[in-house]
């Protein structure tokens, strides 16, 4: 007639307790300890049962969760709550633990290189090499997203916020060969966006001179 303890829940769930969307799609496993041959389970805070399972002879116990369970909690914060159930029927106390569903990655930005004629000038070259891409955020960036441009990434200020677009320095590619630029944005749940890009022509060299044709009017005069 005596209740089991309260199970534990490992944290962070995860890995940080956000569920970003990779992991919604993914899936992952919430863990704790209990009784061994208790009965877990797992539910959220509507109190949908997401799983039971029960207690291995070590303590341990692993309840999946998948992208319906995630669909059902919605975005936005979130609680779990564990109870475990002993042979006898006595049921714990709860234990819960806070994790945020976050699975809606940023809109894409736009990306220009140079002044966007698709060309790159001996003008648009600096003295170290590079071109600069001016990437344009999206309405819904927000300070502390991090900016990937072709794997490099930058953490977005206010300023850029404010301003509307990042400027970054790109190395330009050798004379006649195209560079290609990739950016998105990537908000601190890890959801990333679909990419802006852009692409240009490395053309510094001028041609040569024309001719014409002479004598002009037959005799030059």
């Amino acid at each position: 007639t005596v209740a089991p303890t309260a199970p534990t829940i490992d944290s962070p769930v995860a890995g940080d307790n956000v569920v970003n969307g990779d992991e919604a799609e993914d899936g992952f496993n919430v863990t704790g300890t209990g009784e061994p041959g208790a009965t877990i389970e797992l539910t959220d805070g509507s109190g949908n049962v997401i799983g039971t399972t029960t207690v291995n002879p070590d303590g341990t116990w692993s309840v999946p969760v998948d992208q319906a369970d995630i669909d059902a909690m919605g975005e936005g914060p979130e609680t779990i709550t564990a109870t475990q159930e002993d042979p006898s029927g006595n049921v714990s106390a709860p234990v819960t633990t806070d994790i945020t569903v976050d699975t809606t990655a940023p809109d894409a930005p736009t990306a220009v290189i140079g002044n966007g004629d698709d060309f790159i000038t001996a003008d648009e070259i600096d003295e170290a090499g590079n071109v600069a891409v001016t990437v344009g955020l999206p309405a819904d960036a927000e300070a502390g997203d991090t900016l990937v441009v072709n794997g490099v990434e930058t953490e977005i200020t206010p300023e850029d916020i404010t301003a509307g677009s990042v400027v970054v320095d790109v190395p330009a590619p050798t004379e006649g060969e195209a560079l290609e630029v990739t950016a998105t944005i990537k908000d601190p749940a890890g959801n990333e966006s679909e990419p802006g890009t852009d692409d240009a022509v490395r053309d510094t060299v001028a041609p040569t001179a024309p001719t014409i044709d002479s004598p002009v009017a037959g005799d030059n005069v």
